[in-house]
């Protein structure tokens, strides 16, 4: 697959989205969760990970939901703060 050494993204905020169980499985998502149909926010997100470098660098907008969603998307956060992402906001 290739790697990238930036990504730079804004995807529509909160598209609703047909997850399917194959996906569930799917390298992008197994380790950290599948976003919920209500929004796919957080599969732009891992999307690009998966296609980032180690020491890559990734800019993506994304609603203030992300932070504050509870469910899936509040396991997905926990996820990957567990396995050591840093995210910043805008200063």
């Amino acid at each position: 697959k290739p790697l990238f050494d930036a990504i730079v993204a804004n995807p529509p905020f909160s598209l609703r989205w047909e997850p399917t169980d194959a996906l569930a499985d799917d390298v992008r998502f197994k380790s950290h969760g599948l976003a919920p149909k209500s929004a796919a926010d957080f599969a732009f997100l891992l999307h690009g990970f998966h296609y980032l470098k180690d020491e890559g660098v990734m800019a993506i907008i994304l609603p203030h939901g992300v932070l504050f969603r509870g469910n899936a998307e509040g396991l997905i956060r926990r996820n990957l703060v567990q396995h050591g992402y840093t995210v910043r906001g805008h200063d």
